[in-house]
């Protein structure tokens, strides 16, 4: 299953606000679960694991050993920010994820110096997960 896919599922989902939205959440997740089993079943149980926050069963206490802190510090280097200047956006943004895509759009890529313009081949959900 493309990523894309599921990422655009995500999107619609934090769309969802109000009445009614539990159920629009349910419907989109389903409709994802749907897709999957249809197309790579075998994909159904991590799908599960990635829509509830886990990397897998409680019982294999799989962890990823990252923290508020660490996350934190990634996305500042990543973004070319200082930790300060990146936890000062969080306080006024309320979401790590808003803060990655205001960093992002002021962050230079070296890709398009050394000719990464060539398109890829979209990811999947297996090489996501």
């Amino acid at each position: 299953m493309p990523f894309s896919f599921i990422a655009r599922a995500l999107s619609e989902i934090e769309e969802c606000a109000g009445k009614g939205s539990q159920a629009t959440i349910k419907e989109i997740i389903a409709n994802v679960m749907r897709c999957a089993i249809a197309n790579n079943a075998k994909e159904l149980s991590d799908l599960f694991y990635f829509f509830i926050v886990k990397l897998a069963p409680e019982y294999e206490a799989l962890e990823t050993g990252i923290g508020p802190e660490l996350i934190t510090k990634c996305v500042a280097k990543a973004c070319g920010k200082s930790v300060g200047a990146v936890r000062e956006m969080m306080k006024e943004e309320g979401d790590l994820g808003v803060v990655v895509s205001i960093g992002k759009k002021s962050q230079n890529t070296i890709g398009a110096f050394f000719g990464g313009g060539k398109k890829k081949a979209p990811l999947t959900f297996n090489q996501v997960f």
